[in-house]
């Protein structure tokens, strides 16, 4: 708990403390999910993390393009259109005042998996500390391994 209260206390220093849940900006310590919901339990969700750089989403459309399709193979509906998804997006960035940090888009059923099931949706803000210049000068090294996951096109 300690670790997470942390976590949250860093993004705040970092001027990241406001999200949007289905319907409502809210302050991030304030944003939960539910701990009978159906979609963390069984890994039933549609996710997205996408970069915020100079205020602007990089590569917003694809990001966009990829939820709507992951969307529609899981048979989610979060009951907001294309364009009022952009709309939540760019003001959960002016909401929070960094510049240059990532998203974490997601939307998962709470009580039913039935096909158009309502999907809340979650915008939260995301600090992910920069790695330090010695990686970009000296590199890093990495270990790779091969895995193709269940479903691959959906996200």
């Amino acid at each position: 708990m300690a670790q997470a209260s942390k976590h949250v206390n860093q993004m705040i220093i970092n001027n990241l403390s406001i999200g949007f849940k289905n319907g409502q900006f809210c302050v991030l310590k304030d944003i939960t999910i539910p701990v009978d919901a159906i979609g963390p339990g069984r890994a039933y969700a549609v996710y997205e993390f996408c970069r915020v750089h100079k205020g602007r989403v990089f590569y917003g459309e694809r990001h966009l393009d990829r939820l709507f399709h992951s969307l529609l193979l899981m048979n989610l509906n979060i009951g907001y259109s294309r364009k009022k998804i952009e709309g939540i997006i760019e003001e959960t960035i002016s909401e929070n005042k960094a510049r240059d940090f990532f998203l974490k888009i997601f939307a998962f059923p709470e009580k039913d998996i039935k096909k158009g099931t309502l999907a809340p949706l979650y915008i939260l803000p995301v600090y992910i500390p920069p790695f330090p210049d010695e990686i970009y000068q000296t590199g890093a090294t990495l270990i790779m391994k091969e895995y193709l996951r269940f479903l691959p096109e959906a996200k």
